[in-house]
């Protein structure tokens, strides 16, 4: 929104109350003396701005040879050290395992990692790629420089998507 719009409710706001008598402490009076004061304070998004992008988080599993391996692990998240988080999956969902879980489930232990955009999508342009002249080829497989070219194709989609 721009001062002609934040005017612009000011006049809606004034006309209401001074010329059709509607009471400073009506409801949708109070409400768009809010929306006014936010605009005022600038904490509205403006028309130009981007949506800061949500991360987006996979589970990978963990394998661990001990219970005891494990546990170390649960004890180094609860000491603060954010990447030892640990998780159980029952069914769909996964949940935060207690100490007991963590031992006794040592071998079903699950750990939340952000997704890197740029890599996901050089995955999928390599899927692409690859169906496309009917090889096979698995993303482990590529030498570093067919990464790399992947990603820089990604990061240009990105770039290039993100600035519309």
């Amino acid at each position: 929104m721009d001062k002609r719009d934040r005017q612009h409710l000011q006049w809606v706001r004034d006309r209401l109350v001074n010329v059709y008598g509607e009471s400073n402490n009506v409801d949708f009076v109070i409400r768009l003396d809010g929306i006014i004061t936010k605009i005022i304070e600038g904490e509205c998004e403006s028309a130009d701005s981007k949506p800061e992008p949500q991360k987006q988080f996979k589970y990978e599993k963990v394998t661990f040879d001990r219970a005891s391996s494990a546990l170390m692990s649960w004890e180094e998240f609860h000491a603060g050290n954010e990447a030892y988080h640990l998780y159980i999956k029952t069914g769909d969902r996964f949940v935060e395992p207690d100490i007991y879980q963590v031992v006794g489930n040592y071998e079903n232990l699950y750990r939340k990692t952000e997704l890197d955009a740029v890599e996901e999508l050089a995955k999928e342009l390599h899927e692409i790629d690859w169906q496309e002249i009917k090889a096979n080829g698995e993303w482990d497989d590529l030498s570093d420089e067919a990464v790399l070219s992947y990603k820089k194709m990604a990061k240009h989609a990105i770039d290039k998507l993100g600035a519309k």
